[in-house]
């Protein structure tokens, strides 16, 4: 990797400034990407998504398993709101 040559401070301070702002960015991406992620792996979805994808090969003892899952875990959250 070649060492850039500044010739002035305001330079050094511009090339600063953009990885600040390059890394703020990263940093908001991956919070955003994690908020997906929570999202998709709730339980409402998961089986939304199971229950959709029953023509494609799954089975329904398996879609069985998952909503005697996820019911208790549903009636857990609003039983404690």
């Amino acid at each position: 990797m070649d060492k850039k040559k500044y010739s002035s401070f305001n330079e050094i301070e511009r090339d600063l400034q953009i990885l600040k702002l390059e890394r703020e960015i990263y940093h908001e991406k991956i919070l955003l990407n994690s908020e997906r992620l929570k999202d998709n792996l709730s339980p409402l979805k998961v089986l939304k998504n199971t229950v959709l994808s029953k023509g494609k090969g799954v089975s329904s003892s398996m879609i069985m398993s998952i909503i005697g899952i996820a019911v208790p875990i549903i009636f857990k959250k609003f039983k404690g709101k």
